[in-house]
């Protein structure tokens, strides 16, 4: 529990700094995106999480118990995969037209590792680790441990649709499945490893994620489009 929460507390630290930070950045004509005004109080509220992550029986952070590959290669692989047709999607059929400014999904490119390294702890705090430990804590409060497993499973169903419904985008109705299918199928994976690696599994993912699609792909756009 205590490299748990030494870990948390570095991500953390870290997200909060990338925040605040971002309310100054300024560079030309460039406005640097700003994380809202509730991203220090979610990430302050994931210790509870990590507190709690030991009564719902997640995985601690570094585990001897979860291998590398769970908590890591497997996470990375997923993420990566994700983000490879996120970007085939969007680049090849969606926007297939060269971009002449920077699309609101990118960021100036060194900025753009710092912001979406803090975007994806905010994310996986604010959609996992804190509305499962709670409500699964909360289930084997009212009745018992036995609920334990059920009640991770139906919170675990039911929370993977929030990010893909909030998140869906104006296109064409076939369009708007394919994204709330693929975001649904990449939040429930999240959630599996969440279960089987810890928090930093799941974190592995959107964070892998997050460097091709939000990153690599925003320099291209920034650097070989954007010009």
């Amino acid at each position: 529990m205590k490299t748990s929460l030494r870990i948390y507390l570095l991500l953390s630290l870290f997200a909060i700094a990338t925040a605040l930070t971002g309310y100054y950045r300024h560079t030309g004509d460039v406005t640097f995106s700003q994380l809202e005004w509730d991203f220090p109080l979610v990430v302050l509220a994931g210790f509870i999480g990590v507190l709690l992550s030991k009564r719902v029986e997640l995985p601690q952070m570094l585990d001897e118990s979860v291998s590398n590959k769970d908590r890591f290669w497997f996470p990375m692989l997923i993420g990566v995969g994700y983000a490879v047709l996120d970007v085939a999607t969007y680049a090849f059929l969606l926007h297939p037209e060269p971009h002449e400014t920077l699309p609101p999904f990118v960021q100036p490119f060194p900025w753009s590792i710092f912001h979406f390294g803090a975007a994806a702890v905010f994310m996986e705090t604010l959609y996992r680790l804190l509305p499962i430990t709670l409500l699964v804590g909360l289930a084997t409060l009212i009745f018992g441990k036995k609920a334990l497993n059920p009640a991770f499973w139906i919170v675990a169903i039911l929370i993977s649709g929030v990010e893909p419904w909030l998140q869906k985008i104006e296109v064409s109705t076939g369009w708007l499945w394919f994204s709330l299918i693929n975001g649904y199928s990449y939040n429930l994976l999240q959630v599996y490893f969440l279960k089987r690696g810890g928090y930093l599994a799941t974190l592995t993912i959107r964070g892998s994620h997050y460097m091709i699609w939000h990153v690599a792909y925003g320099i291209w756009i920034q650097y070989a489009e954007a010009t």
